[in-house]
């Protein structure tokens, strides 16, 4: 029968007796699982790393620009992107430091 616990016949799942059991037939316990969430971490964390290196890349080339065109400008802009994608680098590591931890 639909709603019927197999352990304990003549009951639902749904009786309050069972709530916060911890039991497997308590509906409102689940088990841990590794789903999206748990995964979503160490994706994500991959993303951010190409993403700060093709920063680097970009800042590297617009100094590359600048320095070719004798223009300041874009040279200080492509030091200054590097820098930041520097830092995001740093940040990366210092998160990959704790995850291992």
């Amino acid at each position: 029968m639909p709603g019927q616990n197999h352990l304990c016949p003549g009951r639902s799942r749904a009786e309050p007796w069972m709530k916060g059991t911890g039991r497997v037939y308590d509906k409102n316990v689940r088990p841990a699982r590794a789903g999206p969430s748990t995964l979503r971490g160490a994706v994500m964390g991959l993303g951010d790393k190409i993403k700060h290196a093709a920063e680097k890349v970009g800042g590297k080339a617009k100094e590359a620009t600048g320095d070719a065109t004798d223009n300041d400008r874009l040279k200080a802009e492509g030091k200054a992107a590097q820098a930041k994608a520097e830092l995001k680098q740093a940040a990366d590591k210092v998160k990959d430091a704790f995850k291992k931890h």
